[in-house]
């Protein structure tokens, strides 16, 4: 895992500004912006949970019968629920929240003493929220 500053991460994953906190490139690793500590704050490591996921999904025959977009959306998918299975064994009200976008742009955010977080998507996947219960 490497942790670049927000724009380094930025402009590594996106083509405009994004204000994106994490992203699994495959083949290289796990990049996350430098203000987010996993290691001391629980909604920190469920992104760091989020890309784990995205690269253990690398190559898998689970996704193999999809394509393009959905394949995406299939993993997102996935990532997003397992991240919230962790947030509920501790005991976390906040959830990532999984809805498609109109925009085809992804983004995911995560409330945390409400300030927000987004995590990367590939450009054609989906958006996300994180909601209080």
């Amino acid at each position: 895992m490497f942790q670049l500053p927000q724009l380094a991460l930025e402009a590594m994953v996106c083509d405009e500004p994004c204000n994106v906190s994490a992203a699994y490139i495959p083949h290289d690793g796990i990049y996350m912006a430098e203000n987010l500590d996993p290691l001391q704050r629980s909604l920190d490591r469920s992104i760091l949970l989020h890309e784990l996921v995205h690269h253990l999904q690398q190559g898998h025959p689970k996704f193999g019968h999809l394509t393009g977009c959905a394949r995406e959306l299939a993993k997102e998918q996935e990532a997003y629920a397992i991240q919230n299975a962790y947030l509920a064994t501790l005991r976390v009200t906040g959830r990532a929240v999984f809805y498609k976008g109109q925009t085809g742009a992804g983004r995911a955010s995560l409330g945390r003493d409400k300030a927000a977080f987004d995590i990367p998507r590939l450009p054609e996947t989906t958006s996300a929220t994180v909601l209080d219960a």
